[in-house]
């Protein structure tokens, strides 16, 4: 039996996954040609920018769901189990500091932030990289699509008017009065999901980033768990690897983490405090 938990996921991740060639396709064969022809310089700017884009946004996404960030298939030797460990029941197995068990996945994660109903995976340690490139990169698709569909999408509805104001506002209300076209319903569906999608996407980037500068996860926040603040850089080298700049610009750039999921470093040394659930 399928939960409502799931059919949400499911959801969210056929909504990311087909969003994605829509947008694309949507302004690289149909707006574009309509304001600028290949023999101009800024034609082939937008096509730079916008494949760009699509590459950051559709392998970032493809990492995050893909890579298991889970304890799964990890041999942990006695003696690696230190006092701030504890045994998780569900898994019958001791779990390092800063992993807690996910009851989607049902399973520990090393380093757990947060279950991602997009990418119907956990977020840890092994794949944060790719959540945060994931939703910046959504986010500046996004905001970019907007600005630049903005005078298409008026055009469409025929200019700036009570009339165009109200299909633009509410658009199922106006293609169910047939005072919208089912193409300006299809457009003006895009811009509201491109306003808001990207306007929450950047909030939430923006507290995400919040805590990779100070080396918190969702959970740490919440508990006011504040051990792992390393400094800025390393922060950001712990998740991004040692080249972080061009990890951030490249999604498949090769830029292994120092550490393992078992072991984290201290501010101040000393040992990992013991948890708290």
């Amino acid at each position: 039996k399928i939960s409502l938990r799931q059919c949400i996921e499911l959801a969210s991740c056929v909504f990311a996954i087909f969003s994605i060639p829509y947008m694309c396709l949507l302004q690289l064969l149909h707006i574009l040609p309509h304001y600028h022809n290949t023999s101009e310089p800024v034609y082939w700017l937008h096509v730079i920018a916008g494949v760009f884009l699509l590459i950051n946004v559709c392998a970032n996404f493809y990492k995050l769901y893909s890579i298991d960030a889970s304890m799964r298939g990890r041999l942990v030797e006695s003696s690696e189990i230190g006092p701030a460990w504890r045994f998780c029941h569900a898994c019958e197995c001791h779990c390092p500091p800063r992993s807690y068990h996910c009851d989607v996945c049902n399973i520990c994660v090393l380093k757990r932030d947060h279950h991602c109903l997009f990418a119907v995976n956990c977020v840890g340690l092994a794949n944060q990289r790719y959540y945060l490139l994931t939703v910046v990169y959504f986010a500046i698709a996004a905001i970019y699509a907007a600005v630049f569909n903005w005078r298409f999408v008026l055009d469409a509805h025929e200019g700036l008017s009570l009339k165009s104001a109200f299909q633009l506002t509410v658009p199922f209300m106006s293609m169910m009065f047939g005072v919208s076209s089912l193409y300006q319903f299809c457009l003006a569906i895009t811009q509201i999901i491109c306003i808001f999608g990207g306007g929450l996407l950047w909030l939430l980037f923006g507290l995400h980033l919040r805590l990779l500068l100070v080396n918190q996860t969702v959970h740490e926040r919440a508990k006011m768990i504040c051990d792992y603040n390393m400094g800025w850089r390393q922060n950001v080298m712990q998740v991004f690897g040692p080249r972080y700049l061009l990890a951030f610009v490249w999604p498949f750039t090769v830029s292994r983490l120092p550490l393992d999921g078992f072991k984290f470093p201290i501010a101040g040394g000393g040992e990992a405090p013991r948890k708290t659930l």
